[in-house]
């Protein structure tokens, strides 16, 4: 998926989560806008020139950036579990958004399986893309909208 996309899922899913949980403190948010950010964060490889999707794309590099984030945040009002919890969780949406692409690569990195992939997609598939960032904005709306200020939606008709 490309950066776009990303963002978009975890946005959705981040949003979402929240929304359905009616959950309107700031440590909620603040874990849920960390995870957004870190959702990328697997992309790393692609600078540092690596084997894509070997090395950060899998359960141990998402529990290496939940206690990167866990020590970022720890002194600061999400603390360490809140920054834990947001890394971890936006770099698992970014591998969940990963395996739904054409490429397959191994999330349980490094023991030993056939890599995986659903397939369904091109990760540079712009409609895919596009379609979960503007869910993703709508997620956020709503959430904005409905769950943290309380509003109520008005009937149009009488």
């Amino acid at each position: 998926m490309t950066f776009k996309g990303h963002i978009g899922m975890s946005l959705l899913v981040a949003f979402g989560a929240l929304a359905a949980l009616g959950l309107r403190d700031e440590g909620s948010i603040l874990t849920a806008l960390i995870a957004i950010a870190c959702s990328t964060l697997p992309d790393v490889d692609i600078r540092l020139e690596l084997k894509h999707r070997k090395y950060t794309h899998n359960l141990l590099a998402s529990l290496l950036f939940g206690l990167l984030m866990g020590f970022i945040f720890s002194q600061s009002s999400p603390g360490f579990a809140g920054g834990f919890l947001g890394g971890f969780a936006g770099s698992l949406l970014h591998i969940a958004g990963d395996l739904m692409t054409l490429m397959p690569f191994n999330p349980l990195y490094p023991v030993p399986m056939k890599p995986v992939s659903l397939k369904l997609f091109r990760s540079d598939n712009r409609l895919v893309n596009g379609a979960l960032y503007y869910a993703g904005i709508a997620a956020l709306a709503y959430y904005v909208v409905f769950v943290y200020l309380g509003l109520q939606p008005q009937r149009l008709l009488p």
